[in-house]
């Protein structure tokens, strides 16, 4: 048997039609709208997933957040309307807690069986809980 290796393919370029979200930040809303308006005069006919990369790899963060997706959101935003393609908010301090429940997490109840098991995993998960500043529970994801 004579292995060799196969004929190379040619492969174009993937067309990149990708909703991408677009992450501003500003000190107030009002700043927040502004930076929304100067980035509607430098998007037009650029690659979606380039300006989110450069949104958030590029920019400060500032207490007032929105994320946008879509050329019609961002409109939205800069003239302070509604928009389903708009999600905004305001930075909170606190701290994040990350649960890795360890090898299995994906089995239905892996959770709760460390729970119940281990005194380190009770412990950790409720010193998660305790710290939450989420505005529901997260002990119903045991």
């Amino acid at each position: 048997m004579i292995l060799e290796q196969a004929p190379a393919v040619e492969v174009s370029e993937i067309e990149r039609s990708v909703v991408a979200p677009w992450v501003l930040s500003g000190v107030s809303q009002e700043a927040l709208q502004d930076q929304a308006a100067r980035l509607l005069s430098h998007v037009d006919g650029v690659d979606a997933a380039d300006v989110a990369f450069s949104l958030v790899s590029s920019r400060s963060a500032f207490d007032r957040r929105a994320v946008v997706f879509g050329e019609d959101a961002l409109r939205a935003l800069a003239a302070g309307q509604a928009s389903p393609g708009v999600v905004t908010g305001a930075a909170v301090d606190g701290s994040t807690a990350f649960m890795f429940s360890g090898q299995g997490s994906q089995r239905v109840g892996m959770g709760k069986g460390l729970y119940e098991t281990f005194p380190c995993s009770r412990t950790r998960w409720t010193r998660c809980v305790r710290t939450s500043t989420l505005s529901w529970t997260v002990r119903c994801v045991r």
